[in-house]
């Protein structure tokens, strides 16, 4: 069975959060189904303050997770790509051209070299 991890960008703060503590999200049943409460201590916060990333199940070179939103370095290529979640498959968007992530990993050694959210300089004009 496929195993899910999720992390969230949590808008206000500017902070990663990681799936130790979304586990503390809850997922609304009386609201809207997009609705989410987390309790940080300073109030609760709704869909609006996350922006929420799912694992694509597969590891870099160095054996760290890879999630939707992260900046890879593919070192064959000699660049830089996204990956993001597309028609049902995670790809990653580089220089104008998408791949889907598995046929990468086959293939090439991807690093993890940071996310869009905390390190958007390193994707700036690279693709």
């Amino acid at each position: 069975m496929r195993e899910f991890k999720f992390r969230a960008w949590e808008t206000r703060k500017r902070i990663m959060i990681v799936e130790e503590i979304l586990t503390a999200i809850l997922w609304c049943k009386e609201k809207t189904p997009d609705c989410i409460e987390y309790n940080d201590r300073e109030g609760l916060l709704t869909t609006t303050d996350f922006i929420i990333m799912q694992w694509t199940g597969l590891k870099d070179k160095n054996r760290v997770d890879i999630y939707e939103g992260d900046v890879v370095e593919i070192k064959e290529a000699r660049t830089i790509g996204i990956v993001k979640f597309e028609n049902g498959m995670f790809i990653i968007e580089f220089n104008s051209q998408r791949l889907t992530l598995s046929v990468v990993q086959l293939h090439q050694n991807i690093e993890v070299i940071g996310n869009v959210y905390e390190n958007n300089n390193l994707i700036k004009g690279d693709l």
